[in-house]
C-alpha cells in the first residue's frame, strides 16, 4: 500500500482576463510515501505543498503525470482520502456527533451502528462528553478534534492534512500534536501534513520532506527528503541535527526564504 506521485506537472492560467500566461506551480515531481509513513510537507508559501495535496486528493488534476494510491490512478475525491484543513469545515446546523457520523451514512444504513462508530472517535479525540453540544459552544482546537474525529471515523487509507492547527494558539497546537501521535501510533494511516512550521515537521513526521519555490522560475520542487529516525514521544532538544539538516537545506536553496517563512525557523 502506498502513495505514488509520478512526474507530476502542474500548471495555472494566470490573469485570464488580461493577457493569459501559464504559470507551472510544480514539475516533473516524483515521491512515493509508504504504508504507515506519516509524512510532513514543510515549505513557505507558494512552493506548492497545498497543490501537491490537492493533487493525492483528487480535487485538483496534474497537467502531466499522475497520481497513484494503492495502484490506482486518482482520477477523483474518494472517502478512502480524507482532508483536513486549517479551518474545521465542520456543518454548523448538527451537532458534535451528527458531525463525526455524517460520512458514516454511506458505509453504515443502520443509525446505531453509525453513532456507536462515531462515540468511538470521539472517545480516541477526547470529546464523547461533548457529542451533543452544538459546534458554536466548540473553541478551536475542540473544533479540530472533531474534525479528526470525522476524518478517522471513515478509516481512511490514506489522511491529509493542510496546516490543520496553524489558526491554533502554542499550547492547543502542542496538545493537537500529542493527540494526533497517538492517535497515529494505534491506527497507523498513512498520513501527508502539510505545515509551515519545522518545529512542527520535526516532532509529528517520519520524513520531513522539503519543499521551495525556485526565485525566477517560481516553480516549486522537492529538495530533500529527510528521515527523522527519532523515537516517540520526541523533544526538540534532541532533534538540533535534523533542524539543521532542514534549515540547511533551505538556505542552500536558490530562493532563499520568505519573511513568512523566517518566522518558524
Amino acid at each position: 500500500m502506498s502513495v505514488k506521485i509520478q512526474n507530476i506537472s502542474l500548471k495555472y492560467l494566470a490573469n485570464p482576463y488580461g493577457k493569459a500566461h501559464i504559470d507551472y506551480i510544480l514539475r516533473d515531481l516524483d515521491l512515493e510515501i509508504k504504508q504507515g509513513e506519516f509524512a510532513c510537507l514543510l515549505g513557505p508559501s507558494g512552493c506548492g505543498k497545498s497543490s501537491l495535496l490537492g493533487l493525492v486528493a483528487g480535487f485538483v488534476k496534474p497537467t502531466h503525470g499522475e497520481v497513484l494510491v494503492n495502484d490506482k490512478k486518482v482520477v477523483r475525491p474518494d472517502i478512502s482520502r480524507t482532508l483536513v484543513f486549517q479551518e474545521y469545515a465542520l456543518f454548523p446546523w448538527l451537532n458534535v456527533i451528527e458531525n463525526v457520523a455524517f460520512g458514516l451514512r454511506y458505509q453504515f444504513q443502520d443509525y446505531e451502528q453509525r453513532y456507536m462508530t462515531a462515540s468511538r472517535y470521539l472517545k480516541m479525540v477526547g470529546l464523547i462528553d461533548h457529542a451533543r453540544d452544538s459546534i458554536s459552544q466548540l473553541s478551536g482546537g475542540m473544533k479540530q478534534r472533531v474534525a479528526l474525529a470525522r476524518a478517522l471515523a471513515v478509516k481512511p487509507d490514506l489522511l491529509l492534512m493542510d496546516e490543520p492547527f496553524g489558526a491554533l494558539d502554542d499550547k492547543t497546537r502542542t496538545d493537537m500534536q500529542k493527540l494526533l501521535i497517538n492517535i497515529w501510533m494505534e491506527l497507523k494511516p498513512m498520513v501527508i501534513f502539510v505545515t509551515h512550521s519545522i518545529d512542527e515537521a520535526l516532532v509529528l513526521g517520519d520524513r520531513v520532506i522539503v519543499m521551495n519555490k525556485d526565485k525566477q522560475s517560481g516553480i516549486g520542487s522537492i529538495k530533500a527528503d529527510i528521515k527523522i529516525n527519532s523515537a516517540r514521544p520526541r523533544t526538540l532538544s534532541e532533534l538540533g541535527e535534523y533542524r539543521n539538516q532542514v534549515v540547511d537545506v533551505l538556505y542552500g536553496s536558490s530562493s532563499g526564504l520568505n519573511s513568512s517563512f523566517d518566522a518558524v525557523i
